[in-house]
């Protein structure tokens, strides 16, 4: 080989050489930016997702229930911070915003018991476990759209509820949590209240905490049916609203078996006849009274209800109630409907004769 050859040679190496570290740092560096991206993201995330996981790990040990509830109210103030601090975030696609809402409808569930330990106090002590703090939570009602948290025995976590079996499914996003309020004056083993259903009366709520200047913590039970839309930290939301899952918590019902039974063992739904509530009554909405047929039960109208309740004019100016009857009334009144008809047809018959 001639020195030409071997100077081009080595030159070809050396360029080479170059080429091949030239790709090495400029991967290096690539991946190192990427790390650093990804450092970046996780750090502005951290508080998110360790308030999440904070969240889960509550959700799953439920024993206590004061410490529970301290920890959903620790992680909402958390989620409602991270609000705070990105004013201009979708709400649509904020992981805050369903943090938030995942945290008070949590916190919601544990209301009743908290509220008959602390025999209806509108203040409830909770502790803060990572901090020790002792967080004093305001039950705020009275307002405009606003339940008292003792009104209901039972809250529900409208998530978890099997909607299966209902066409339609009114729901609308936004802010807050979304829960089932049961209201339920007397026990299952013993008659229900008048106009209350023996599964009680069953309220759409949005649970919405909201912390103030100076720090003090204020939990407020909304009906979505009357409210649109909710002021947070000086930020408008729409106010969450699940509508369909309040008529799916009464469970799955056979809906022809009910009425069969109506028919053949009706003695036993006379404590239950006459009108029934399917929301808590309010005096600004128009009632709606639907009545079933004979081999039927007021189940049936369930879903003619709910699919109503698609319409936000209608839940806002409407509420339903159903007529309940059994076989025992039902005779009776028949009766009563066949006289008056045989006293008509006489009346039209003799009438007739005259003219």
């Amino acid at each position: 080989m001639t020195d030409r050859a071997v100077l081009q040679s080595r030159t070809m190496a050396l360029v080479c050489g170059f080429s091949r570290v030239a790709l090495c740092l400029a991967i290096l560096l690539s991946l190192h930016l990427s790390a650093c991206v990804n450092y970046e993201k996780q750090g502005s995330a951290s508080p998110l997702a360790a308030a999440e996981r904070r969240l889960a790990l509550a959700e799953r040990h439920g024993s206590n229930v004061e410490g529970q509830a301290g920890e959903y109210l620790s992680v909402a103030k958390i989620a409602e911070e991270q609000l705070a601090s990105n004013p201009n975030s979708d709400p649509a696609k904020s992981s805050a915003v369903k943090l938030y809402n995942r945290a008070t409808a949590d916190l919601a569930t544990d209301l009743p018991l908290l509220i008959r330990q602390e025999r209806n106090s509108r203040t409830l002590s909770l502790k803060d476990a990572q901090t020790g703090q002792i967080n004093q939570l305001q039950l705020e009602y009275g307002g405009k759209g606003e339940f008292s948290p003792a009104f209901f025995q039972q809250i529900l976590i409208a998530d978890r509820v099997d909607k299966k079996g209902m066409k339609d499914d009114a729901v609308r996003t936004g802010l807050g949590g979304e829960v089932v309020g049961v209201h339920q004056s007397s026990s299952l083993d013993t008659s229900p209240a008048r106009l209350e259903p023996r599964k009680g009366v069953r309220a759409a709520v949005t649970v919405i905490l909201d912390v103030d200047r100076s720090g003090q913590e204020h939990l407020r039970l909304l009906d979505p049916t009357k409210m649109d839309d909710v002021v947070l930290d000086k930020k408008r939301y729409a106010l969450a609203g699940d509508f369909t899952a309040a008529n799916a918590s009464y469970g799955r019902i056979n809906e022809i078996w009910i009425g069969l039974l109506n028919m053949v063992r009706g003695e036993h739904m006379v404590g239950t006849a006459g009108l029934l509530l399917l929301q808590p009554f309010d005096p600004e909405k128009i009632p709606v009274i639907f009545v079933h047929g004979l081999l039927s039960s007021p189940y049936v109208w369930r879903n003619t209800a709910n699919s109503l309740n698609v319409d936000p004019e209608i839940r806002q100016r409407y509420q339903f109630w159903v007529f309940s009857y059994s076989r025992e009334i039902l005779l009776p009144i028949r009766r009563c409907f066949s006289g008056e008809i045989l006293r008509m047809r006489n009346r039209l018959i003799t009438s007739k004769k005259r003219s």
